[in-house]
């Protein structure tokens, strides 16, 4: 377990193409959210989720930090500035995903976190630049400030404006045949259930989340 890495999981976006709320969605015996915490619990000794003030959460292990994101609405940056700001006094690096993301691997994260140190940011290359499952060095929260400030809000070209070690698929093996699944429609979803329960109904998936999204509305009663 890493103890120079912190971990922060983005969870603060309206989940508009998916149609709800998607760290309450059950995966694993757990709900995505939690899955991911404890995935990342077991590599880094910090983790955080990053969500907008007063957003409604499922249950998480109790030492799990809670930073809030002041424009969520308005991309990731802000978020990742403000983990990389609450983590500076403890850790040079955070490593930055969404919560939609189950099935990153140890051997993934680990082929990552060996790159620490070679540019302020790094980068995997999974068909195209991944700046959602990247590593981001506290030396870029000044630039990342006057970046925001100037009223720029894209994270891609955010990373043209600095030093960036990007690997590509092949510095990973065999680790990323799905640690890059992320899931942004309900289709998304029906998969990756099916990957750990391959005999579920076609459907299961889309009315499994319809239920949800209904009981998160609700505040999870």
């Amino acid at each position: 377990m890493l103890t120079s890495v912190a971990s922060l999981i983005l969870c603060g976006g309206a989940s508009r193409r998916l149609g709800g709320q998607k760290p309450w969605l059950p995966f694993a015996g757990s709900t995505l959210l939690g899955h991911t915490v404890q995935l990342l619990r077991a590599q880094t000794m910090l983790v955080a989720v990053v969500s907008q003030k007063n957003q409604s959460l499922p249950k998480l292990p109790e030492e799990t930090i809670f930073i809030h994101d002041p424009l969520p609405e308005e991309g990731p940056l802000m978020g990742i500035l403000a983990g990389i700001e609450y983590f500076q006094e403890e850790v040079d690096w955070v490593f930055v995903c969404g919560c939609d993301t189950p099935f990153l691997s140890p051997s993934f994260l680990k082929v990552l976190f060996e790159h620490c140190g070679t540019a302020p940011a790094v980068i995997p290359i999974l068909g195209q630049p991944q700046p959602l499952l990247g590593l981001y060095n506290k030396d870029l929260i000044e630039p990342l400030r006057e970046y925001l400030q100037s009223g720029s809000r894209a994270i891609h070209r955010f990373l043209k404006t600095i030093e960036v070690t990007y690997l590509p698929e092949s510095a990973f093996g065999n680790a990323t045949s799905l640690s890059a699944m992320n899931l942004n429609w309900p289709q998304d979803y029906q998969q990756a259930l099916q990957k750990i329960h391959p005999d579920l109904p076609a459907d299961w998936g889309m009315l499994l989340a319809s239920r949800t999204f209904q009981r998160s509305r609700n505040g999870g009663e």
